[in-house]
Formats: structure tokens, C-alpha cells, sequence
């Protein structure tokens, strides 16, 4: 089924299941965006041959992540998505994600910026 999570121009964020939304809170609206916000958490096994149904239609996509999956060391990873105020390094230095960090990808062609952490668990 499909799902997703959108993060408006105006700050409204809602979570979509099939055809249904629900909206999920009033946030900071886009144009005038500080500090950081986490988007989403989802965890995964680092064993692929478990997952079923993923496959990538070669469909146009704004940016992607690519995981080496042979480096990590547990079972499981945790992927955080998050916006962050531009040019704000110091917001994520401080952050909690920092002793499991694997790989991160920040998207600095967006404002905010748009990051992608890999936890290694």
C-alpha cells in the first residue's frame, strides 16, 4: 500500500495511507523555517535478503540514497529524515543520532535542507 509523509509550504504535515490523510500537526511553514524538525524514523534489517516487494521502477527522483550495507555491523539501522535551517551544522553536532551514525546525506539544493541519517544499531 502506498504511504508518505508531506511536510506543506505552509507548515501543515499529514500522513497518507492509500487515499487516506491524516493531518498530523501545524509546523513551520516552509518559507520562513529555523532549528530543525524530524520528518520520519523507520528501521530495517541490514540483512536484504529479508526484504520483500522493494523494487525501483527507474521513475524520475529528486535525490537518492545509496547504502553500502556490508559496512554495518548489527542487524538492524534506523534511517531519520529531518529539515534542517540552512547553513546550521551546529543543530546536528549536538544531536543524539551522533554515536550511531553510519552515513549521513544532507540535501543543501532545498530550503531547508533536507537530511537523511543512517543509524547503525
Amino acid at each position: 500500500m502506498d504511504a508518505h509523509i508531506s511536510y506543506h509550504v505552509d507548515g501543515k504535515m499529514f500522513q497518507t495511507v492509500g487515499s487516506k490523510a491524516t493531518k498530523m500537526g501545524d509546523f513551520q511553514p516552509l518559507t520562513s523555517f529555523k532549528n530543525t524538525h524530524q520528518l520520519a524514523a523507520s528501521g530495517f534489517t541490514t540483512d536484504l535478503s529479508k526484504l520483500r516487494g522493494l523494487a525501483y521502477s527507474l521513475k524520475r527522483l529528486d535525490a537518492v540514497v545509496y547504502l553500502d550495507m556490508r559496512a554495518f555491523r548489527g542487524n538492524f539501522a534506523n534511517c531519520l529524515v529531518q529539515l534542517l535551517e540552512p547553513q546550521r551544522f551546529d543543530l546536528l553536532m549536538g544531536s543524539s543520532i551522533l554515536p550511531g551514525l553510519k552515513q549521513i546525506e544532507i540535501f543543501t539544493s532545498y530550503n531547508p535542507w533536507i537530511v537523511v541519517s543512517i543509524l547503525d544499531l
